[in-house]
């Protein structure tokens, strides 16, 4: 396992601290430890990236994360690694954390939909598995992509409302 310093930053965890020790090892609570095991197994398992909400307890305070796993394989080599995402959110959950999910779920799609192209440029031959991958990555992230523009959608209408500078903002987003 692996954190980058901004996980470092807003859980307050020892980034140097982290490699080469488990969930377990890191995590307080043994319940929310197992059920990210099982989220790291069932993203092994698969071969789409898998989405989820989860609340883990850092240094006393809860903190909602929306997260996305991917499963990269190495080149040449039976070898995977795990790539995560997470987006804190908010307590309450609003329209806002809607289109912050979303764009992660996207930009996830794509930075796999990248990883995957550079592996292949490393090699002559293209299997047919990778490119049902790539093509299941691309579904996911356009399906994503609308999830969005429904969601700024309903941000504009519930702003017509109060015409407030965001509803502008988000009405002239969608219009270019």
């Amino acid at each position: 396992m692996a954190i980058n310093s901004a996980h470092s930053t807003l859980t307050g965890m020892d980034q140097s601290k982290v490699p080469g020790h488990t969930p377990h090892e890191l995590i307080e609570d043994c319940a929310t430890a197992d059920k990210i095991v099982k989220n790291y197994r069932d993203c092994i398992a698969s071969d789409t990236p898998i989405s989820y909400r989860e609340t883990i307890v850092f240094g006393g305070a809860p903190m909602i994360f929306d997260t996305t796993l991917q499963k990269i394989s190495r080149p040449n080599s039976d070898r995977f690694r795990i790539v995560g995402t997470a987006l804190k959110i908010e307590d309450r959950h609003s329209v806002g954390s809607d289109i912050d999910f979303y764009v992660s779920l996207a930009r996830n799609s794509m930075t796999t939909i990248e990883l995957l192209m550079n592996a292949r440029s490393d090699r002559d031959a293209t299997t047919m598995s990778e490119r049902e991958a790539t093509l299941i990555l691309c579904r996911k992230a356009l399906l994503s992509l609308d999830d969005i523009a429904a969601a700024a959608a309903r941000v504009v209408r519930s702003e017509e409302k109060n015409d407030t500078i965001m509803g502008e903002a988000v009405r002239d987003l969608l219009l270019h």
